[in-house]
């Protein structure tokens, strides 16, 4: 249920930001073979406008949006949910060290498409 919750929190906030109401999921597993976690990544296309004020607000440290606190129309705490349960699942320390390693992450690719990510541990059956 917690992979569920955070899943659901960045496909929320992709959709709703969305410019073209069209959200992508990917789910890629890390390493080859694969070991440890599987990378979820969702990407939105944004507006110019949305792009130049994260741009404007937060420069090249996109990341901490999961910090939680930064929003446009709702209240901001939906990332920093999706941080939470991603720090806790994992054994991480702080959002910083999520960061730092990779654990999370957002860039905005190709001017257009922001694209955020989260680790997740894979389990073995």
């Amino acid at each position: 249920s917690a992979l569920e919750r955070a899943l659901y929190n960045l496909l929320n906030n992709a959709g709703h930001h969305s410019s073209e109401r069209r959200v992508q999921l990917s789910i890629l597993p890390l390493g080859s073979p694969p070991e440890g976690n599987i990378r979820f990544v969702v990407s939105n296309p944004i507006e110019d406008e949305q792009r130049e004020r994260l741009q404007t607000t937060f420069g090249d440290e996109l990341g901490r949006l999961f910090a939680g606190g930064f929003s446009t129309t709702g209240s901001g705490v939906g990332l920093s949910i999706c941080s939470e349960i991603v720090c806790n699942a994992d054994g991480l320390g702080s959002l910083e060290q999520a960061l730092q390693e990779g654990h999370l992450g957002i860039q905005i690719l190709d001017e257009r498409d922001f694209t955020a990510w989260f680790h997740w541990p894979m389990v073995d059956d």
